[in-house]
């Protein structure tokens, strides 16, 4: 006889450890499900850096309308009024190019480069410009699976906080995710995201 305590309900493909890494692209920019490689990035998708470690986090709300009834008043409907999602990482870096999408100071995406010594690249704080990207969020887990989070449509939040310590530069990002209408079973509705789980290695 199983007992629960030996925790057998878990499958092995359920267990490994992972890191998530992040690719942008200029909002309109499309993703086929598919397996990522950071190192090979989707087309029209530029790898944001390394990403420090533990940082990643991506947190989904739905508000809901709740209707008691009743005596004693119990559950009788729930409607959902409302949905957001935010995504946040921190980056090693200290770099003009990471800042940029931070910011939102920049709509066109290009590789990643270096600049010359003495010149200078300005970004700007509290600007009204809110630009609007694509998102991918790519965790490759040690036993062979991959997990891609796809928000076609994201904005950098309103915060922005940069610390310089005696430890490597990490840069903040935050960025608010944005519905687009989306087929679910047939029916037009606004999706903020999408969670890929590609199967890379073992069968589920």
């Amino acid at each position: 006889m199983t007992k629960t305590y030996n925790n057998q309900a878990v499958q092995t493909f359920e267990v490994g450890l992972a890191i998530e890494q992040f690719l942008i692209a200029p909002f309109g920019q499309t993703f086929t499900p598919e397996v990522v490689d950071p190192g090979s990035p989707p087309s029209g998708f530029y790898f944001m850096g390394p990403v420090v470690e533990d940082s990643p986090s991506v947190v989904i709300t739905r508000e809901k309308y709740t209707l008691d009834t009743g005596l004693p008043r119990s559950r009788a409907y729930e409607e959902i009024l409302g949905v957001s999602a935010t995504i946040s990482f921190r980056l090693y870096s200290n770099s003009f190019y990471q800042a940029q999408f931070a910011l939102g100071n920049v709509s066109t995406i290009t590789t990643i480069t270096t600049i010359a010594s003495g010149a200078v690249q300005t970004q700007y704080y509290g600007l009204s410009q809110i630009t609007n990207y694509a998102l991918l969020g790519v965790a490759d887990f040690t036993n062979g699976y991959q997990v891609v989070h796809d928000f076609p449509k994201v904005s950098p939040s309103g915060d922005f906080t940069e610390e310089f310590r005696q430890a490597a530069p990490e840069m903040p990002f935050s960025f608010n995710a944005m519905s687009v209408p989306t087929t679910v079973n047939g029916c037009l509705q606004p999706v903020l995201g999408k969670r890929h789980f590609i199967a890379t290695g073992a069968t589920c």
